[in-house]
């Protein structure tokens, strides 16, 4: 955005070269340095437009039901989440998702968040229903862990690895088992029986947590996405980062917010400005200089 101060310092200090009055002398017209402002400002106001920015995790996990806690999947291909059938016991999947948005101005403002998800893999008496995402509350690890085969299963967690009980293998833990998160959904989409792709569209409580973690990123641990939990053999599979054709995709809409001074050694003016503010001068030098050469014919 068009920092107003420096154009507005700009002005004052030039003041057209001139006082307003030794230019329009004429009780019939005049034409204060104040007026000119405004009309600046009125062109400067229409010119402020969103930017549209879309990452990747740089960070994912599932979370594999497990009283020991010892298996993860930090560098597959694949997250899972909602409830297994009976060949691995009706226990609970789990995905966690992080985003870096360091590429986000401080001081912006989110104006629209949606996260896309693939589903690539889904039950064969697989059924709709409304997967959720929730706000992590503690901080968790990806570390080298593969889960062979498709990867529901899980692999021995290594260290560093968010499990169901640890938020890092083997010495650090959630304070419940199965993820520390806010209980209330920050976003909800409906899932069909299909393997494809799924929207997050843009819901207040996705652009809250998007805009706390600008204003806080050391508060920024991601999203926890949850399945429907009381339904057996209805879990889904679906892409991570690691998966390079189909990697949950976040977009977000922001406004960037003010310049901030420390970060701006010397003052710079747009060049559109330079060349708007020279045009509103230039036209006011010459209409004045049109009426005082009609006052002094007269």
């Amino acid at each position: 955005m068009p920092n107003i101060s420096i154009i507005f310092n700009y002005f004052i200090q030039f003041r057209v070269k001139c006082d307003m009055r030794l230019i329009l002398n004429t009780p019939r017209f005049m034409i204060s340095a104040r007026s000119v402002l405004v009309l600046l400002l009125i062109a400067i106001a229409g010119v402020v437009h969103a930017e549209i920015i879309s990452i990747n995790p740089d960070r994912d996990n599932t979370l594999y039901e497990r009283d020991a806690g010892e298996l993860s999947n930090g560098s597959g291909p694949s997250l899972f989440f909602g409830q297994t059938g009976e060949n691995a016991n009706f226990v609970l999947r789990r995905a966690l998702m992080r985003f870096d948005l360091s590429s986000i101005p401080p001081g912006s403002v989110i104006q629209n968040v949606s996260l896309a998800i693939t589903v690539d893999l889904v039950p064969p008496e697989a059924t709709g229903f409304d997967a959720t995402l929730h706000r992590v509350m503690s901080d968790w690890g990806e570390s080298s862990s593969f889960a062979p085969g498709a990867g529901g299963g899980g692999a021995a967690a290594a260290t560093g690895d968010v499990t169901w009980i640890h938020t890092f293998f083997d010495d650090q833990f959630w304070t419940t088992p199965g993820g520390d998160f806010v209980s209330a959904a920050s976003g909800s989409t409906a899932l069909s029986n299909d393997t494809t792709e799924f929207v997050f569209v843009s819901q207040p409580g996705l652009v809250a947590d998007v805009q706390a973690w600008v204003n806080q990123p050391s508060a920024n641990f991601g999203w926890m996405l949850l399945g429907e939990e009381d339904n057996p053999a209805n879990a889904r599979r679906i892409g991570s980062r690691e998966n390079s054709a189909t990697p949950p995709v976040l977009t977000i809409e922001f406004e960037r917010g003010p310049d901030l001074p420390e970060a701006r050694a010397v003052p710079v003016m747009p060049t559109w400005s330079v060349g708007l503010l020279a045009g509103l001068m230039l036209l006011t030098a010459w209409y004045g200089l049109k009426l005082r050469t009609r006052s002094m014919r007269r």
